[in-house]
C-alpha cells in the first residue's frame, strides 16, 4: 500500500517541474501599472545618467512642444509661443553608451494605454486575431540622441520682445531640449515555431503579430522626440545702456539689434535684457507636464 504522504510529495514535485518550464507573464508586483508609468521610469533612469543640476529628463506624455516653450509651473500649457530657439544654434549628440533600463519596463494591456496602442489593438482584433488583455508588453528605446540648448542660446531666444514681455517676472518650466530615439513594444506571448507571422504598417508604425496572439509595435523614426529636457527658470530683467542705438519709427527697437527692447532710462536709451536663474525642477513644478490625465 502506497503511503499518502509520499504520493502528495511526488505530486508537488511534478507540479513544480511543469510550472518551471512554462512561460508566465510578470507577476503584478513585477510590472508597472501602465504605459505611462513605464515612460516615467525610463525618464528617471535617463535622468540619473545624464540629468544635470539645472535640468531634468521627463517623459513626453502629451503635445510635443517646440524647443524654447515656457510652461507654467505645475501646469501643462505654454505661456507664449514667442520664445523659440534658433535651430542653427543647436547640435545633436548621440548617447554612448545608451543607458539601459533593466527593470520595471513592462506594462499591462488591461490598463491605461496611449491612443496609438489602443488603435493597433483594434486593428489586430478587426482582422480576427485575439489578443490576451491579461498579457504584458515590454518597452525598449533604441538609437537615443539628445539636443540641449546652452544658457547663451536660451538668453538669445528669451530677449525677443514678445517673448520677454510675456515671461518677465515669472518662474516657469522651460523646454530646453529633447531626447530622441526609436521604440519597440513587444508582448510577452511566446512565439510558437508553427505560428503564422504577419507584418503590416499602421501609419508610421510597423506591427508584427502572430495567430497565437503575440505581437510587437515598432516606431523606427529615431529623430522623434521621446523625452523633454526641462529647466526651472526665474526670469527677471535689467536695463543695459545703449548709447549708440536709435529708435526705429518709434517702435521701440534698436537699429542694430531688432530683437532688443528699448526703453528710456534717465534720458539714455537702454536695452531691457533677461536675467535668468536656472535650477532643476521639483516634482511639483512638472506635475502638470507629466500628467497622463
Amino acid at each position: 500500500m502506497v503511503r499518502k504522504d509520499i504520493v502528495n510529495a511526488v505530486l508537488i514535485i511534478v507540479v513544480s517541474l511543469s510550472t518551471s518550464c512554462m512561460h508566465t507573464p510578470p507577476k503584478p508586483n513585477e510590472q508597472l501599472n501602465s504605459w505611462f508609468d513605464v515612460q516615467k521610469e525610463y525618464a528617471r533612469v535617463l535622468d540619473s545618467h545624464i540629468g544635470g543640476d539645472q535640468y531634468k529628463i521627463v517623459p513626453i506624455l502629451g503635445p510635443i512642444y517646440s524647443l524654447g516653450t515656457p510652461i507654467r509651473l505645475q501646469g501643462s500649457s505654454p505661456i507664449t509661443n514667442s520664445c523659440q530657439f534658433n535651430k542653427d544654434d543647436l547640435s545633436t549628440q548621440d548617447f554612448s553608451p545608451v543607458p539601459l533600463v533593466k527593470e520595471k519596463k513592462s506594462f499591462g494591456l488591461n490598463l491605461k494605454l496611449p491612443p496609438f496602442i489602443q488603435n493597433i489593438l483594434k486593428e489586430i482584433a478587426g482582422i480576427g486575431v485575439k489578443v490576451d488583455s491579461s498579457k504584458a508588453m515590454e518597452l525598449n528605446y533604441m538609437n537615443l540622441s539628445q539636443v540641449i540648448a546652452t544658457e547663451d542660446i536660451i538668453e538669445k531666444a528669451l530677449r525677443v520682445p514678445d517673448c520677454l514681455n510675456a515671461i518677465k517676472g515669472k518662474k516657469l518650466v522651460l523646454i530646453r531640449g529633447y531626447i530622441r530615439g526609436s521604440l519597440k513594444a513587444t508582448s510577452d506571448s511566446t512565439l510558437d515555431i508553427d505560428s503564422k507571422v504577419t507584418v503590416f504598417k499602421s501609419g508610421e508604425l510597423s506591427v508584427t503579430y502572430t495567430d497565437q496572439g503575440g505581437f510587437s509595435i515598432e516606431d523606427t523614426k529615431s529623430e522623434r522626440p521621446r523625452f523633454f529636457v526641462v529647466s526651472e527658470v526665474e526670469v527677471t530683467t535689467k536695463l543695459v545702456e545703449c548709447a549708440d542705438c536709435k529708435f526705429l519709427k518709434s517702435v521701440g527697437k534698436s537699429a542694430y539689434d531688432t530683437t532688443a527692447s528699448i526703453v528710456p532710462s534717465g534720458g539714455v536709451l537702454a536695452q531691457e535684457v533677461p536675467v535668468l536663474s536656472f535650477s532643476k525642477p521639483s516634482q511639483a513644478s512638472i506635475e502638470g507636464l507629466i500628467s497622463d490625465k
